[in-house]
């Protein structure tokens, strides 16, 4: 019925007020979406008792698993598919087959030899909207009045899963203004919906396509807003958050506390061996500091990073590790350009460990005697 004409809903209209009686059953279906004539026409039947409303829910992931199961009857399927789908496309079904028709036709997925296979990395599941389905999304979000849409598009940077406070901080609004916008869309929409004391989007989509829609000045400005309330409201356990919060950072062109946040992160990363993730985050911390003013500051911030990322590589990669090299070598250049020597000290101690524990004693040699230059009695006579 959301893609009936008027006439059509007349017609039906008219059936349903017939006083006489007959053996009918008009069964028809719609989206709560939908144009505003079937939502008028629902309400009026409902409101008359002349007919009854059966909401259909989101499908679970076993219901998401029985569909993949009875469309590829006979074949593996890849671990952990059926969550993907189910949490990507909430329930729905229209997204979860628009989902599932994208990722084969663009390869992402492939049937072969009677398996159905992940042909990409795994992060290709969790990311991008099908042409025909954000297409869809765009059709139903343009219908939204605007302060609706802006506060729709603020709530896509704060994530899936918001808290009135931050959306608040987000938009700079009245909180209780905010709380009673966030309860009439989610009454009135199924964009987003009450959950664990905040309010969520009901899909990803939504949200992924509302994140595009802001222009980038916009998305950084809220990004930055997010940020600086959620450091304000963690206090002493932000540093719990700090990938989170460098993430809002560099996305709200702060470089400072993005650099700051990173390095926190990569930090505690290390501190459970999880080194992969600390590389990475210290690799983003160096792209935030390349922002930052030139000085002695960024200078020494670069440093201490390329310092921290040539060991991390060592640790991954062993002391052959090229780049790691290459991390501690870029490391010096900058040390070399301040004006006290102890960071220079620092990585040359870690360039002549790393060249006597693979045999190169004679460039070894060379770091400990340079450092011994530096600082006459230091600890560079181990190498």
């Amino acid at each position: 019925l959301h893609w009936a004409d008027d006439s059509t809903l007349d017609l039906v209209a008219a059936l349903l007020r017939r006083r006489e009686p007959a053996r009918l059953l008009l069964l028809g279906t719609y989206r709560p979406e939908g144009e505003p004539p079937v939502h008028e026409l629902a309400h009026e039947l409902g409101v008359r008792g002349l007919c009854e409303e059966l909401p259909v829910g989101r499908l679970a992931p076993a219901a998401v698993a029985a569909h993949l199961e009875a469309r590829f009857p006979s074949a593996p399927l890849p671990d952990g598919l059926a969550e993907v789908l189910a949490r990507r496309s909430g329930g729905n079904p229209l997204f979860m087959r628009n989902l599932l028709d994208h990722w084969l036709a663009d390869g992402t997925l492939a049937e072969r030899s009677g398996a159905v296979a992940l042909t990409r990395p795994r992060a290709a599941l969790e990311a991008g909207v099908p042409p025909t389905l954000h297409a869809h999304i765009r059709h139903q979000l343009a219908r939204l009045p605007a302060e609706d849409a802006e506060l729709l598009g603020a709530a896509s940077v704060a994530g899936r899963d918001f808290s009135i406070e931050t959306l608040a901080a987000a938009l700079e609004s009245d909180r209780e203004e905010v709380a009673a916008r966030c309860a009439e869309l989610a009454r009135s929409t199924r964009l987003i919906e009450r959950r664990n004391g905040g309010h969520a989007f009901q899909h990803d989509l939504h949200r992924e396509v509302l994140y595009e829609l802001l222009p980038p000045d916009a998305r950084a400005r809220l990004h930055a807003r997010v940020g600086a309330h959620l450091a304000d409201s963690y206090g002493p356990a932000a540093a719990g958050m700090a990938a989170e919060l460098g993430f809002h950072f560099v996305a709200g062109r702060d470089p400072e506390r993005a650099v700051r946040f990173l390095r926190l992160a990569a930090e505690r990363a290390f501190g459970r061996n999880a080194h992969a993730e600390g590389i990475r985050h210290l690799r983003a911390a160096l792209d935030a500091a390349a922002e930052l003013e030139a000085g002695t500051g960024r200078t020494r911030s670069e440093v201490e990073l390329l310092s921290s990322l040539g060991q991390a590589l060592v640790a991954t990669g062993g002391w052959s590790a090229a780049e790691a090299e290459d991390a501690l070598l870029r490391a010096r250049a900058l040390a070399a350009r301040l004006s006290d020597n102890e960071p220079l000290v620092s990585v040359l101690l870690a360039l002549a460990t790393l060249y006597e524990l693979r045999g190169e004693f004679t460039r070894a040699s060379a770091m400990a005697q340079e450092c011994e230059q530096l600082a006459p009695g230091g600890s560079a006579e181990h190498a």
